[in-house]
């Protein structure tokens, strides 16, 4: 074989590894676009359920002060397991945010 076509096989060999790693690249981006996107749908759940839970909390609050402030006979006393009362303070989770953005239908995926 001589020089000029041990030279024109490399640079051919050269090129047909840069195009299976451009490929290789461009898959492994759009896997990551994908993770991204999957969890992205996963946060807004979340946070959907997140300000669905908390307003179920607080109805449930403004229900049991309703029904403590026309009876206090029926109030219940505080359960001594809950968790401040127990004596661990505030609740991790109390000082979370109560400004949530707004949240469409559930994601189903």
């Amino acid at each position: 074989m001589s020089n000029t076509s041990k030279l024109s096989e490399r640079a051919r060999k050269l090129e047909l590894r840069k195009q299976r790693n451009r490929a290789s690249a461009a898959a492994s981006r759009k896997r990551k676009d994908d993770r991204i996107d999957q969890l992205e749908a996963q946060v807004k759940l979340l946070l959907g359920e997140n300000a669905r839970l908390k307003l179920q909390a607080q109805m449930k609050q403004a229900m049991d002060q309703q029904q403590q402030s026309a009876d206090p006979s029926l109030a219940a006393p505080m359960a001594s397991s809950s968790f401040s009362s127990a004596g661990y303070g505030l609740h991790p989770l109390d000082s979370c945010s109560n400004s949530l953005p707004a949240v469409s239908a559930p994601y189903n995926g």
